[in-house]
């Protein structure tokens, strides 16, 4: 099992790890899952911060609720597992994704693929240049929600 590796020490985030220090709202989950599942397949632990501490997750936090919501968030189900597991004794989560042999695309039919250790569009947004519209506020407004990534250019 998985958990046996992990226990004999953390090995680094690749094209097949991911770690995540918490439970991710199901949206963001769904596009983990399925950036997984269309590359080639792994794991996301959830519980492990960026420098490979063991956190934990919070015991309350509903997990495999939370994967059930993000898997709504997909067209078709990937096929994959989830669990909870303990690690220097403390709750962590693990999800198996199996790579898919048919793209999984999420409910706005945007696929997502992962290249070493990065989430991506498939295909990447390309963004165009930005074009003021001459209202300063608006154009400040605007600049900022695309800096943050919630504007985009579909």
């Amino acid at each position: 099992m998985f958990i046996d590796e992990l226990k004999k020490g953390l090995p680094p985030e690749d094209q097949h790890l991911e770690y995540i220090s918490v439970i991710m709202p199901p949206s963001a989950m769904a596009r983990e899952i399925a950036a997984f599942a269309n590359a080639d397949g792994g794991y996301i632990v959830f519980g492990v911060l960026d420098d490979m501490t063991v956190q934990g997750i919070d015991p309350l936090v509903p997990a495999a609720g939370v994967v059930d919501v993000a898997l709504k968030h997909l067209q078709t189900r990937p096929r994959l597992q989830y669990y909870d597991e303990k690690l220097a004794g403390k709750r962590i989560y693990i999800i198996e994704v199996e790579k898919s042999p048919a793209p999984i695309v999420n409910n706005n039919n945007v696929t997502y693929t992962r290249e070493g250790t990065k989430v991506q569009r498939d295909p990447p947004i390309i963004e165009e240049p930005f074009v003021p519209s001459g209202n300063p506020l608006m154009d400040a407004l605007l600049l900022r929600l695309r800096e943050m990534g919630a504007y985009a250019n579909y």
